[in-house]
């Protein structure tokens, strides 16, 4: 059976009907796609900022535990009970200081290829300076 002049028309009406939905519809995965994938950087970013701050209190609280040990006045004063102590909380935070600083390597690095992999300079340069700032705190506790 054949269909008639009225049903073909309707039947075109109605594909491009749904042809305009299904661009709709694509359209806004797009969207969503992008949104995503500007979250998971800024995501990212945010936690890579954050593992390096963290790297950076803890060297200042390291060269800050250390400054109590390193003066020779100081220690000539102070019983050995408290050294030992002053010791044991500087090395407590220096091992944590390197765990920290080796986590936030791991991030950067990662996110570094990331990077150059879209061919991201903002991205990348904003990684470098991070990288400075983590090895500035680096040397701090070293």
């Amino acid at each position: 059976k054949r269909f008639t002049a009225e049903a073909g028309q309707e039947a075109q009406r109605s594909l491009q009907e749904f042809l305009k939905q299904l661009e709709g519809a694509m359209k806004r995965v797009a969207d969503l796609k992008t949104a995503l994938q500007e979250r998971k950087q800024q995501m990212q970013r945010a936690e890579a900022i954050s593992q390096v701050e963290a790297v950076e209190a803890l060297a200042a609280k390291v060269t800050e535990n250390g400054a109590e040990i390193s003066d020779e006045a100081k220690l000539a004063e102070m019983p050995f009970e408290q050294i030992r102590a002053a010791g044991d909380v500087c090395r407590s935070c220096y091992l944590e200081a390197q765990q920290v600083m080796h986590v936030a390597q791991d991030v950067l690095t990662m996110r570094q290829i990331e990077a150059k992999k879209a061919d991201d300079d903002n991205e990348s340069a904003d990684l470098a300076r991070l990288q400075q700032r983590l090895r500035s705190a680096m040397q701090k506790i070293s």
